[in-house]
């Protein structure tokens, strides 16, 4: 029996779309200026969400790669019992808009405008599940330059639950008409495979901070970046309708 033919793709956003380290190093770095206590704090807050502020990289697995803001900051909760959880969420979302809008984005492609088009005018509909706000994602995306290439644009308080859970997933399918099995997850994590369970292929992509070994266990196929993603779905595309005419002639 031949795959069922993938007709949606839904990106993860950060490490998928967004450069992970060039984007998120410059807001680690800024969270970390407000809300580390002290310069000695600075270090070992920064590692318990997964950065190290010395050589300014994320760590695979890290909590702001994957998780959701409150993620981080409940991490951050005992280097400052001083202020409330829901203070620091707040100062975490506005410090990320903030720099967001200074330009401190940067997409993982200098063509990531023109890899969607082209995956748009392929057919595919495309969509965006990502742990951080939906008011974020859309800001993100826009500063990208990639907004209006999305039908469907998901967060975590966006009503369908965060990721690993399946809910995005479904409300991407919901949304527009298809079959699960007829999308594709692409994500640089482990929460974005998982997620993608009842999904018909799970792609990962190495733009974040998960190795390959991260990903190949689960993923049905690894590619180094987005950019490879049009000719993979094309040569699936070849391979499926070639078993398909073997078939009809058997």
């Amino acid at each position: 029996m031949s795959s069922p033919e993938i007709r949606g793709l839904l990106f993860d956003k950060d490490g998928t779309l967004i450069d992970f380290n060039a984007t998120w190093s410059v807001v680690m770095d800024r969270l970390l200026d407000e809300l580390a206590p002290d310069a000695e704090t600075r270090t070992p807050m920064g590692q318990a969400a997964g950065y190290d502020p010395e050589t300014r990289r994320f760590m695979p697995g890290s909590a702001i790669a994957a998780g959701t803001v409150e993620d981080t900051v409940r991490l951050w909760a005992a280097f400052r019992p001083d202020l409330e959880l829901g203070y620091m969420i707040e100062r975490s979302e506005a410090i990320a808009a903030e720099t967001v809008a200074g330009g401190a984005l940067v997409p993982v492609h200098e063509n990531i405008a023109e890899i969607m088009a082209d995956l748009a005018a392929a057919g595919y509909r495309l969509g965006v599940a990502t742990n951080d706000s939906e008011a974020a994602a859309r800001q993100h995306l826009e500063a990208a330059g990639i907004l209006d290439a999305f039908e469907f644009i998901s967060g975590a308080d966006s009503g369908h639950g965060a990721k690993p859970g399946p809910g995005m997933l479904l409300g991407f399918a919901r949304a527009t008409g298809l079959d699960p099995l007829e999308i594709a997850m692409i994500g640089d994590s482990m929460h974005d495979i998982v997620s993608a369970e009842q999904a018909g292929m799970r792609i990962g992509v190495l733009t974040g901070p998960a190795l390959r070994a991260d990903l190949e266990h689960a993923a049905d196929i690894v590619l180094e970046s987005i950019a490879e993603l049009g000719a993979m779905l094309t040569s699936r595309g070849r391979r499926a309708a070639a078993v398909s005419r073997e078939c009809d002639m058997a």
